[in-house]
């Protein structure tokens, strides 16, 4: 079976130096395990990036966005076509040029969840991507309707959310892609990871194209790696506020999703299983897969489910209880035809309480 890419680690803050999370407001929400994190509904989250065995065996991680920048604005929908959401009652500004994209997320109604990112606008009406695979705005049984609420909510690049230059970047920087961390980016549209590293002035494509890439988008619920090539560890801050709603994601053939709440969850309580169209079997080499990485091994763990359990291939004994940390991403890879339309989509209600 395909493994997915193995060699990473990371931290991260966005608009954070450590002397502001040091002074954050402490806002706590419960998760099912009694966990706090700084946020309601905004806050920052830490991620420990473990330091590399050495200069040639750098750490690798896989992290997830489970923050999200503050919205710019909310609203009601007034009207939606195939790709399109209007709100008569706007004012929009430039929500769509490079640099300054940003997503519409629908917080309401049976598309609650569902997150948009806009390829142009006018002051009323937005155009949005549909993502992979397609599904329109008006898809049968996730549509977006007149009278749902939405938010917009500012894109991350790698240059906002990791820094440009040298001073401001907190992984390790360098004149190429061998000798600096590198920010791995799954791409659902590519089907596969795309390498980027920071020379201390811009960041760059791994391996050619030599134009700066500091406006290159970071999906909001796919994953990265972090290839962290440093000996020192690092502590990486998360700003943003935490999701309030309901969590839809796309599940193609195969890809990386973060985990879209900033707290730990169990396999059994991540109901991934439940997505539609999830192939559980007792056989292994026929059932739908997750891996989970785990850094004490330096590698992934993959899951699969029998229609009751989740195991590993190895180990008879159910694993429902293994943990998908917070701010982490696991590999998805169908084992037949991904399911399209509505049925592509994941939809997870919130592990914890706002307090």
């Amino acid at each position: 079976m395909d493994t997915p890419f193995s060699n990473i680690k990371i931290s991260h803050m966005r608009g954070w130096s450590s002397a502001l999370c040091a002074g954050a407001i402490a806002l706590s929400i419960s998760s099912l395990h009694g966990a706090e994190v700084y946020s309601v509904p905004q806050g920052v989250v830490a991620i420990e990036i473990p330091a590399a065995t050495n200069a040639t065996t750098p750490s690798i991680t896989p992290i997830g966005l489970s923050l999200f920048n503050p919205p710019v604005y909310s609203g009601a929908v007034t009207a939606v076509t195939s790709n399109t959401i209007t709100d008569s009652n706007a004012a929009f500004g430039d929500l769509s040029t490079v640099g300054n994209q940003h997503y519409i997320k629908v917080t309401s109604g049976t598309a609650a969840g569902r997150l948009f990112l806009i390829s142009s606008n006018t002051g009323t009406s937005l155009t949005v991507a549909l993502g992979t695979p397609t599904v329109n705005v008006d898809a049968t049984g996730i549509a977006v309707a007149a009278g749902d609420h939405y938010q917009i909510i500012p894109a991350d690049t790698l240059g906002s959310l990791f820094g440009e230059k040298e001073s401001e970047v907190v992984l390790k920087t360098g004149s190429d892609a061998n000798e600096a961390d590198n920010v791995v980016i799954w791409d659902d549209e590519e089907g596969g990871y795309v390498a980027f590293f920071n020379d201390g002035e811009n960041w760059f494509l791994a391996g050619g194209f030599p134009l700066p890439q500091n406006d290159r988008l970071i999906p909001l619920d796919n994953g990265m790696l972090i290839v962290h090539r440093d000996t020192n560890p690092l502590s990486i801050f998360i700003s943003g506020q935490v999701p309030s709603s309901v969590e839809k994601t796309q599940l193609p053939k195969r890809t990386l999703i973060s985990n879209r709440f900033p707290v730990d969850t169990t396999l059994k309580e991540s109901k991934i299983n439940e997505a539609p169209g999830w192939v559980s079997s007792t056989d292994f080499n026929v059932a739908d897969t997750l891996a989970v990485w785990l850094a004490e091994d330096n590698g992934w763990v993959t899951y699969y489910h029998d229609g009751s359990n989740w195991f590993t291939p190895d180990f008879p004994v159910p694993q429902d209880d293994a943990i998908i940390k917070s701010n982490s991403a696991v590999f998805i890879l169908r084992a037949g035809d991904a399911p399209v339309g509505s049925n592509s989509f994941m939809s997870q209600k919130l592990p914890y309480s706002l307090n």
